[in-house]
């Protein structure tokens, strides 16, 4: 499996191509531009607007659609979940490029009076506790029985790609997970 997921990540990001001291020859790669063509794609066949659609006609809501941020491979949804000064954050990336997802989940404090972060930090899901299974659950639920999506496989989330830059990450940082959703850390 770990192989299928390198040989796709292989067909969008040249290797041993510098995406900074070579930046003309990489721009100009069948590879790169193999990713601007998928991301363009997605982002102007309406794919995204049917997939909040479908997740609103089962009734799950969410606060934030990203799908137009730099050159990142998937769109991002996200629901908070406001208690006191807590404000948990529920984040779906849904890759662009291979029909996978990942959630995520962050926890950030919030001073009560100005309404300014104090604190950010991603939790498992799990840390979310029994409250907001059900929710996560009708998530999951939509994503691959509905969109026909399939769970990122975690473990693969840190594994290199050899001799692969791109924007921000040098060679020997990008990862898996890089490669299908974003340039965050998963």
């Amino acid at each position: 499996m770990q192989e299928i997921y390198l040989n796709i990540a292989g067909l969008f990001y040249p290797k041993s191509v510098d995406s900074y001291s070579q930046r003309e020859q990489y721009l100009k790669s069948p590879e790169f531009k193999r990713l601007v063509i998928f991301n363009n794609r997605f982002k102007t066949n309406g794919s995204s607007e049917k997939i909040v659609s479908t997740f609103s006609a089962s009734n799950v809501i969410f606060s934030d659609k990203q799908s137009i941020i730099s050159m990142d491979r998937c769109l991002t949804l996200e629901h908070h979940i406001y208690e006191k000064s807590m404000v948990y954050e529920i984040k779906v990336n849904i890759s662009y490029i291979f029909p996978v997802f990942c959630i995520e989940a962050s926890e950030i404090t919030v001073d009560a009076e100005t309404l300014e972060w104090k604190s950010f930090k991603p939790i498992q899901l799990k840390m979310l506790g029994a409250k907001y299974s059900e929710k996560i659950e009708k998530i999951v639920n939509v994503l691959e029985n509905q969109l026909h999506l399939n769970a990122f496989p975690k473990e693969f989330s840190k594994i290199i790609l050899p001799r692969v830059s791109f924007e921000s990450i040098l060679s020997g940082k990008f990862t898996l997970y890089n490669a299908f959703f974003k340039n965050d850390k998963p």
